[in-house]
């Protein structure tokens, strides 16, 4: 089933993977603000907790992060295009004007809303390692706590630039070994096995990381099978989704073999995200602007959310006015959707539109420099 508005009108852009980024967007937001209006006073409990217990028992934020590692998968290796130091320094711009402008413009709006305003202290080098994207690697929290999943997107990028320089930033079976190799990793963490005989113990943090940037690997791999759909393709694809999930596998297998009814989190995080980025590029393709739309800003949405609800959550406990403090939690959610949209639309529009251009004027130029 196509969900689109016009019949044979092919876009620009693909459309239903914009729709995928809204979507995974939505969720974060939901599941950040129900986490935090819930504790807004006794009377939005009393109200109802559906909204909240539906987020917080399916882990919606953690879904939305992992479908959008999902779509820099399918995305991002298949950019990479032409000679190696034309197509390396034309990405290399593209990913910085894309991600960096708007990056940098999140942190001082976050120190002052979420910090200085709240009477909150943080130590300048904290702020300066934050200014990286990559904060966690020289020894700082982020500013924000969302910001870990910008640095598992550098990671990625730099594994598919070296793929790139080799040429197999495309190549099936370099993109199925790194999904495997990286996903066993995570598996084998998760299920407790001791590697110490090898002389080495995998720490938490990293296994996750490896969990992350397999699924990346997944979705590369996945785009070569959108595009060419063989039936060996099918077959690798297969095999190969069945080790990256393998520990929500396993785990809804045990349930059902002991009759469990209450899927445990990490089933439900490791199996609805391919679920959901599968149905969303083949059966359920929606095309309909306004949800490519909110993809277009799904970036912006994704790191200044926190500052609408986390200001308005302050705001309302500050005036500390009963009609404000009881209503339904579906008011604050579709209020702190909508504020953040509105947020979302604006910094689209000045700050991430005129970065990208900028960054396709800039490799334009550099092109024929490099040609010379």
């Amino acid at each position: 089933m196509h969900l689109t508005p016009m019949e044979g009108h092919k876009p620009a852009r693909l459309a239903h993977i914009d729709a995928l980024r809204g979507l995974a967007a939505l969720l974060v937001v939901w599941e950040h603000v129900a986490q935090t209006f819930i504790k807004l006073s006794p009377a939005v409990v009393a109200n109802g907790t559906a909204l909240y217990d539906i987020s917080n028992s399916t882990n919606f934020g953690r879904i939305g992060v992992l479908l959008f590692f999902a779509i820099s998968g399918f995305v991002i290796p298949n950019s990479l295009k032409g000679g190696v130091r034309d197509g390396a320094n034309t990405f290399l711009i593209s990913r910085f004007f894309r991600l960096f402008p708007l990056f940098w413009v999140s942190i001082p709006l976050g120190l002052v809303f979420l910090y200085w305003v709240p009477g909150r202290t943080i130590d300048t080098a904290s702020i300066f390692a934050n200014f990286t994207m990559i904060p966690a690697f020289l020894g700082f929290k982020p500013l924000m706590g969302l910001y870990w999943t910008l640095a598992v997107e550098l990671i990625f990028y730099g594994l598919c630039l070296l793929l790139f320089c080799k040429g197999k930033n495309n190549h099936v079976g370099i993109l199925a070994l790194c999904a495997v190799l990286l996903g066993s990793v995570f598996a084998v963490r998760v299920w407790g096995y001791d590697l110490q005989w090898l002389g080495f113990k995998i720490h938490p943090q990293f296994a996750y990381y490896c969990s992350f940037v397999a699924i990346m690997f997944w979705g590369a791999l996945y785009r070569q099978w959108y595009d060419r759909r063989s039936h060996a393709l099918t077959l690798l694809l297969i095999a190969v989704t069945l080790i990256v999930f393998a520990t929500g596998l396993k785990s809804f297998y045990f349930q059902i073999h002991k009759g469990i009814t209450q899927l445990p989190m990490i089933t439900k995080t490791q199996l609805l995200p391919p679920i959901i980025f599968i149905l969303g590029t083949t059966v359920f393709k929606v095309r309909y602007r306004f949800c490519s739309w909110l993809g277009e800003i799904s970036y912006s949405l994704y790191l200044l959310h926190s500052l609408v609800f986390y200001s308005l959550f302050r705001l309302l406990k500050a005036l500390d006015i009963e009609a404000l403090l009881s209503l339904h939690l579906s008011v604050y959610l579709l209020v702190c959707m909508g504020l953040s949209l509105l947020l979302a639309s604006a910094s689209y529009r000045l700050v991430e539109r005129p970065a990208i251009r900028l960054g396709k004027r800039l490799s334009s130029r550099l092109r024929p420099a490099l040609a010379v």
